[in-house]
């Protein structure tokens, strides 16, 4: 079983800590899709013991994963994941299958840049991304001193 949903980001929080007394980042999605993924959701998560709606009636997801203000993932009977972005291997592939010569150098030139540009634009998403405390009883924030 395989469903894909629509992540929608509600929030940025700190987890309460773990069994080591560590704290993570944690976003809250609203998740939205088929009737089909979304009954395949509430039923992993009620199975797990832990699901939630929002006043709208969207299932939510606590995900220590940050897939962007909106991204796609993956119910299946193990789990809720964020599929990671395989372009860049895939078109690193496309780029070696290419004859050696002044065509591929060019290429190579071109996808340098633009790989470049991505690593940035990756990099910018994940300061903007840190966690911030929020009010919330369910969530165990430090105290300032």
């Amino acid at each position: 079983m395989k469903h894909q949903v629509t992540c929608t980001k509600i929030k940025t929080y700190i987890s309460k800590p773990n069994v080591d007394g560590k704290r993570i980042p944690m976003w809250l999605y609203a998740l939205t899709g088929s009737p089909e993924a979304l009954s395949a959701y509430k039923e992993l998560k009620t199975a797990e013991g832990y699901y939630e709606e929002d006043e709208q009636g969207h299932p939510l997801w606590h995900s220590c994963e940050f897939g962007g203000d909106t991204c796609q993932a993956i119910v299946s009977d193990k789990g809720v994941f964020i599929p990671k972005d395989n372009t860049l291997i895939e078109e690193q592939a496309e780029i070696d299958k290419l004859p050696e010569g002044a065509v591929k150098d060019a290429i190579v030139a071109e996808y340098a840049k633009t790989f470049i540009a991505r690593m940035k634009q990756r990099q910018s998403n994940k300061a903007t991304t840190q966690a911030v405390p929020v009010e919330d009883p369910e969530i165990i924030l430090p105290q300032d001193e």
